[in-house]
């Protein structure tokens, strides 16, 4: 990938909202920049449960994915950036690299998100 210029970048990873291979409830990928060490991510929110009620799981399978946000340090120009499956059910959809002045557009995304989230759990209430 190329940036115009040196810094610290917010990497989101999405992936099929794959459901943990073990109790453990961990899936876990790899991320590193150029030369820099590999991160060790576990893309399973903290909290997270399969099945209805979970916001979690319910969110990745109403939008059949999972995005994971890491920070990774870019240089000014071409970077490499190798991502590594290092569990079972880790599937890779798309990359998507934000400049510090774009955090703002992804900050509206949480926010939709959550209104959503607050839409279908008042609507479930509504039927129940």
């Amino acid at each position: 990938v190329s940036v115009t210029a040196s810094g610290k970048y917010k990497v989101c990873i999405y992936t099929n909202p794959s459901n943990p291979y073990s109790r453990d409830n961990v899936i876990n990928f790899g991320i590193a920049a150029n030369d820099d060490k590999m991160k060790k991510i576990n893309m399973i929110p903290d909290g997270f449960l399969v099945g209805d009620g979970n916001p979690y799981w319910s969110d990745g399978v109403l939008r059949n994915t999972r995005m994971t946000e890491v920070i990774l340090n870019l240089n000014e120009g071409v970077n490499e950036i190798n991502v590594y499956a290092l569990d079972p059910n880790f599937v890779l959809q798309k990359i998507v690299i934000l400049k510090e002045e774009d955090t703002i557009l992804r900050q509206k995304e949480i926010l939709a998100k959550k209104i959503f989230h607050l839409t279908r759990t008042l609507e479930s209430m509504r039927g129940a």
